[in-house]
């Protein structure tokens, strides 16, 4: 990109240009557990994940290459980053700690881990955008084991190609409590545990 795009390029993402796009896609996920397991059940404990994005199902419509030079090596599909994002934790999950991966190689990505239970984010690549999964960071999450919970994406928006500014599809959760198991169920569980452990001594036990 020449000298005079970065510019346009930069005052576009600040401007954040409303206008109509295509139907915004779900595409935030934690890994080792995502994208094929969604939302990632959180075991009790505290476990860290990375927060992964995947704009390549982002298609701009009606795409033109801008003044400057197109963000994508001339292509459509991706984004320059995604912004406003508000991850909000409830019930027994908190998020305890936030790693940013640096992807913009001009230092505008951006968070606030307000609380246990609030992240702000802003990430993507301005210059270059993004048009294939990439890590955001590293969230560290903690179930307290005390009952359901989760971790959801209220809110936020991205900028494609073309400089449109759909709102992200919201919300989408990405991370739940592991069930913990009722009480009746582990009484349960304990007697057929001990029968079993009677049955197999007394199985044992020789014929005098």
């Amino acid at each position: 990109m020449s000298k005079r795009g970065l510019p346009l390029v930069t005052a576009a993402f600040a401007l954040w240009i409303e206008s109509a796009s295509a139907v915004p896609l779900p595409f935030f996920y934690l890994v080792p557990t995502g994208p094929g397991t969604v939302p990632t059940v959180v075991p009790v404990g505290t476990t860290t994940y990375q927060l992964w994005v995947d704009p390549s199902g982002i298609n701009s419509p009606g795409c033109t290459t801008n003044p400057g030079g197109a963000p994508i090596n001339g292509a459509c599909v991706g984004i320059i980053g995604v912004t406003d994002l508000e991850f909000l934790a409830h019930g027994a999950l908190t998020m305890t700690a936030f790693t940013l991966m640096q992807v913009d190689p001009t230092g505008f990505d951006i968070f606030n881990l307000a609380s246990p239970t609030e992240l702000r984010l802003f990430t993507g690549d301005v210059i270059n955008g993004n048009a294939t999964p990439f890590e955001a960071g590293t969230l560290t999450i903690a179930n307290s084991g005390s009952g359901p919970g989760d971790i959801t994406l209220w809110s936020g928006d991205y900028l494609d190609t073309n400089f449109n500014n759909p709102s992200i599809t919201a919300p989408q959760t990405i991370a739940m409590a592991a069930p913990v198991p009722e009480p009746g169920t582990m009484l349960l569980l304990g007697a057929g545990l001990g029968g079993f452990a009677v049955a197999l001594r007394v199985r044992r036990t020789p014929v005098i």
